[in-house]
Parts: C-alpha cells; structure tokens; sequence
C-alpha cells in the first residue's frame, strides 16, 4: 500500500507542472494560428477596471470604432458605472480572478475559493463571461480542473507588452512582433492605482500606435472571443 501511495504522489508530482505548461502551449499556439490565418489583432486589458485609464480606452477605442476585451477582477466589480459603459460600448468582459492570487505559490484550495468567488460575483453581477485568463497566466492541475468543469475558456496571450514589468517593451519593437507574427493577441494591463503615469500613457500611446498600424496595413481588430469562435 505504501508503494501505491508514493506511486500516486510521484505521479501527481510529475504531472503538476509539466501538463499545465503543455496545456497553456497548445492553447497559445492555436491563438498564434488563428491570429496569422484571420490577420487578426485582439487588444485585451488586465487587472482593471480602473478609475482613469478605462474610461480613456473606452474613448480611444470608440475614436478607431473597434472593440477589445478587458479582464476584470472580481474585487474590482463595484465599479459599476464604468463596467455599465464597458457592457454597452460592446466591449467583452472576462474573469480575472477574484483577488489576483498567483496559483504557482497558493494553496490549490485558496487558488480554488478564489476563482468560485470570482466567477460568482460576476453572475451575480449579471455578467457571464466565457473567458478566464489566470493571473500571472499561471494555472495547476487543479485550477484547470476547475475551469473545465465550469466550461469556461481559457485565455491566453501571444504577445506580452510587460508595461507591468521593468523590461517595459517600446512601442517600435510591439509593432514589429505583430508585423513578422500576422497577428497577435496582446496583453495590457488595465490599472491606474499606485502606477506610474508614464506606464498609464504608454498603454494608451501603443494602443493608439497598434491601431493605426492595423488601419493601414489592413488587420482587423477582434474580441477574443470573436477570434476563439464564441460569438
């Protein structure tokens, strides 16, 4: 029986990083795919929605007439002015976890609590959303279990701006990664609290930069779930 047991955790154990990351793998190339087949740009926002920088790409947005996808948090939902705005400009709403938490270095029962918590508060909210992106993009076995019985769709990324990292990338070099790509889906983050202004600007001057680049080398600008097929 012990010999069964160690058997079952050593298993556990070799599956518990390397499926996720073949998972996530497989999804991020069928986005690269779908992007280049469609030539297809999707601009998606994390981590809002916030007090200043959402209304300002809700108004760039509608300036160019395209829609993005915004994952919220679900901590974040009493903001319902903005989020109202959000719904009827037609931009899609998706779930970004309740609290942020980063399932790598949480107890799967916390990481677990977390999202329920996050996927309830957004029925209770009235706003079904179809798409999950992980914070930090990191998922377990666990948490993938829990978003396939739920039925919900992951959301991955293809190209990362890192305006939330040191390493912020230049406008230049995202529009050259979209132009050798065919397409992308590109990652933002969506706050404004405790955030340098400069980072706040660069995501509105690349947003703007990424839309004029698709208006002259005809891109089309999609939700993401437009581009998975979900609408």
């Amino acid at each position: 029986m012990e010999i069964i047991i160690l058997l079952v955790l050593v298993a556990v154990g070799l599956m518990w990083a390397p499926v996720p990351h073949f998972y996530r793998k497989l999804g991020e190339r069928n986005l690269s795919r779908l992007t280049r087949l469609n030539r297809t740009i999707c601009l998606t926002y994390d981590d809002g929605p916030s007090e200043q920088l959402t209304q300002r790409l809700i108004s760039l947005l509608e300036r160019y007439n395209v829609l993005a996808t915004f994952y919220l948090q679900g901590n974040k939902l009493d903001q319902k002015d903005i989020i109202d705005k959000l719904v009827s400009k037609g931009h899609e709403i998706g779930c970004h976890g309740y609290n942020h938490v980063n399932a790598w270095y949480a107890a799967p029962t916390r990481t677990w609590k977390d999202m329920d918590q996050a996927l309830s508060a957004f029925e209770e909210r009235g706003l079904g959303c179809r798409l999950v992106r992980p914070p930090y993009g990191k998922i377990t076995c666990f948490s993938m279990l829990q978003l396939i019985l739920r039925n919900k769709t992951f959301a991955w990324w293809t190209l990362d701006s890192n305006d939330a990292l040191d390493d912020i990338k230049t406008i230049d070099s995202l529009i050259e990664s979209i132009s050798k790509s065919g397409g992308d889906v590109v990652l933002f983050h969506d706050f404004d609290d405790n955030r340098e202004a400069q980072r706040v600007e660069f995501v509105l001057a690349a947003t703007q930069a990424i839309l004029e680049f698709a208006r002259e080398n005809n891109y089309k600008i999609q939700t993401h779930g437009a581009l998975l097929g979900l609408d």
